[in-house]
């Protein structure tokens, strides 16, 4: 019998409670389709296909993603996986036309590859505060000029893929500091100011 003519299994389902948040593992098994999540009867979050589980799992091991396609419910996954698990939400976007410049023998854009950062800080809870978006400010342009600065988000490029992992190191140990992040209900969105 092959496995084609075997009858796909179906997914597991977990009813949440109204004030009740997936854990990270949760999230996984419902990205890969192993898991349907209901709350008031309703699914919330969604299945990957096959195609890009692979890149999530990759991300979920890692901490961060790194992909070239700006493939929207890859992202969704990931900062969705990121939220449940309270930690920013860091992806290195590939900068397809700075690959295309590269010689075809140069083995050094696979390996360390020219990306965009992006640091989403809202699925920590908390956001920059003006000291913290101050020192944010002083280590990105230490690195890079082209920057995106909000209270929740940071993006910024290009730069080598080692490069930008050094940066968001930086940022990261920057904003574990005290005073540099409050919690987002501290925030309201209708204060949301961005720095370019």
């Amino acid at each position: 019998m092959s496995s084609a003519q075997f009858p796909k299994a179906r997914p597991s389902a977990l009813t949440l409670a109204p004030d009740d948040e997936p854990s990270p593992e949760q999230v996984v098994q419902a990205v890969n389709g192993e898991l349907r999540i209901l709350r008031d009867g309703h699914r919330i979050g969604f299945s990957l296909s096959p195609k890009h589980r692979p890149l999530f799992l990759a991300a979920v091991q890692h901490e961060y993603l790194l992909h070239s396609e700006p493939h929207s419910r890859l992202v969704d996954a990931f900062f969705w996986w990121c939220e449940s698990k309270g930690i920013p939400c860091v992806r290195f976007q590939i900068e397809r036309d700075c690959v295309e410049m590269v010689p075809t023998d140069d083995n050094t854009a696979a390996e360390d590859p020219w990306v965009r950062v992006h640091i989403y800080m809202e699925t920590t809870g908390r956001v920059f505060t003006k000291a913290g978006l101050v020192a944010a400010a002083g280590i990105l342009f230490d690195y890079v000029w082209d920057v995106t600065l909000t209270p929740w988000d940071i993006s910024a490029g290009t730069l080598t893929f080692r490069r930008a992992q050094r940066l968001v190191e930086d940022l990261l140990e920057m904003s574990r500091t005290s005073g540099m992040t409050i919690t987002g209900d501290d925030h309201p969105p209708e204060h949301r100011e961005t720095v370019h």
